[in-house]
């Protein structure tokens, strides 16, 4: 009995510490995001008072840009996104429909 006693004092403990601390080799990259075209204040000019055969090439550039800004946001749900963009195509093409 006495052996047992000794042998469980004269062990060591397998438990050890250890601080790890995560490097990054280089620095993240943010994407990059493009700005609003500056072209859209003369396209929203030009949708309210352009020339009515002009009306299908205003609405095309309004809708890849709104379509460009949506893709671009990271705070917007997927679902949220993909409805926008495809209301945004539905009044596009009622554009189209109209203009011909």
């Amino acid at each position: 009995m006495t052996s047992k006693a000794t042998n469980s004092r004269t062990r060591t403990s397998n438990v050890a510490s250890i601080n790890l601390r995560h490097v990054e080799t280089e620095p993240r990259k943010k994407p990059t995001i493009k700005p609003p075209s500056t072209q859209l204040p003369i396209l929203v000019k030009s949708a309210a008072e352009g020339q009515l055969g002009e009306l299908g090439t205003v609405a095309n550039q309004l809708f890849q840009e709104a379509k460009l800004q949506l893709e671009q946001s990271g705070n917007i749900k997927s679902t949220i996104k993909e409805t926008v963009i495809e209301c945004l195509s539905s009044l596009y093409t009622i554009v189209m429909r109209l203009g011909s």
